[in-house]
């Protein structure tokens, strides 16, 4: 008797353990699970308070919550998209082109049925357009023409950047077609929409009117819009360079060495180097020979190829309207064997 009680009380204690071990498994398997419910909760919950700041132009409290959850969590393929897409965009809204754009590579390249995934193609190609990557750019907006709606703003914007595109590359047969038969024009008369865009395009725009369309009158109207660009610098220096371009196309030489001198004191990089060389060609339009040295220091910009040919082009014809061909010879030369051209 004793022995069969022993044997139920053994029965019993490996039920009960039985049982023990059955209820810890379930307990650790649903623990597990509960966890990683969770994290996709969680983050989602970043992810929208990320998009709050986006909204809100909070960019780095932004940036700094997608940052956690591409570092914390796995994710399933709409919340990556989601997440991969915003932090493309908020780099692009802080200019950072470069790093922004394969942000949008990689939703394209993991998820192509992604919701919103011709916006995120739209974005990458603004990103190639601002790195003046305009082969890449033009592919881009023009594969957008053919699957947005017609006259929807995706593809109105799509259309006004792969016209200007065409026009940054020098394909100005293709820029004027879009330009002068579509309602690109229309757009772009919108003072709205263009304070919304970036520095850059302001002035991709502005030099295919001034430049190749000769359209100085509308030039003129955009400079007169206020807050055109972000910069109070920056406007003022875009403002007093596209005048005195204007002013010395239209040979007002006087008005243009005025505007080029003012220029001089807010504009940086290309458009003050620039700015120097029309100084001294609105100088030599007015029979003032201090002009010549500004186009000589100008002329050694090999840092800037097209201020470069520009000046040494203009010197040589001048010294050919003076009659000395000695010194035209000179700078026919180095246009041929020495110029960035």
């Amino acid at each position: 008797m004793k022995k069969i009680k022993k044997i139920k009380n053994k029965i019993v204690f490996i039920y009960i353990a039985l049982i023990f071990s059955v209820f810890a498994q379930s307990f650790f398997i649903f623990g597990a699970n509960a966890k990683t419910a969770a994290v996709p909760s969680k983050a989602k919950r970043l992810y929208e308070k990320a998009l709050k700041e986006y909204r809100t132009s909070s960019y780095y409290n932004a940036h700094m919550n997608l940052k956690y959850i591409l570092n914390n969590f796995k994710m399933g393929k709409k919340l990556y998209s989601g997440v991969y897409f915003l932090t493309g965009k908020v780099l692009f809204k802080e200019k950072n082109f470069f790093l922004a754009k394969p942000y949008f590579q990689r939703v394209i390249y993991r998820n192509p049925d992604y919701k919103y995934i011709y916006d995120v193609i739209y974005y990458m190609a603004r990103c190639d357009f601002n790195l003046k990557n305009y082969r890449r750019s033009i592919r881009d907006f023009d594969f957008l023409l053919t699957k947005s709606k017609k006259r929807s703003k995706l593809y109105d914007r799509s259309l006004v950047y792969l016209t200007l595109s065409y026009a940054s590359c020098g394909v100005f047969k293709n820029a004027d077609k879009l330009y002068d038969t579509d309602h690109v024009k229309n757009i772009l008369q919108k003072s709205e929409f263009l304070k919304k865009r970036s520095g850059y395009f302001k002035t991709v725009y502005l030099n295919y009117l001034i430049n190749h369309k000769k359209n100085f009158s509308r030039a003129l109207l955009i400079l007169d819009i206020k807050n055109l660009f972000s910069l109070k610098k920056k406007e003022s220096c875009f403002k007093s360079y596209y005048a005195g371009i204007i002013a010395y196309d239209k040979q007002k030489y006087s008005a243009a060495q005025n505007y080029f001198a003012k220029s001089s004191g807010y504009c940086t990089g290309y458009y003050y180097k620039n700015g120097l060389a029309y100084y001294g060609m609105s100088l030599i339009g007015q029979n003032d020979k201090k002009g010549v040295k500004y186009l000589k220091n100008a002329a050694l910009e090999i840092g800037y190829p097209k201020i470069e040919l520009k000046s040494l082009k203009f010197l040589a014809s001048y010294y050919k309207t003076l009659n000395q061909p000695e010194k035209e010879l000179k700078y026919i030369k180095r246009i041929l064997f020495d110029s960035g051209s």
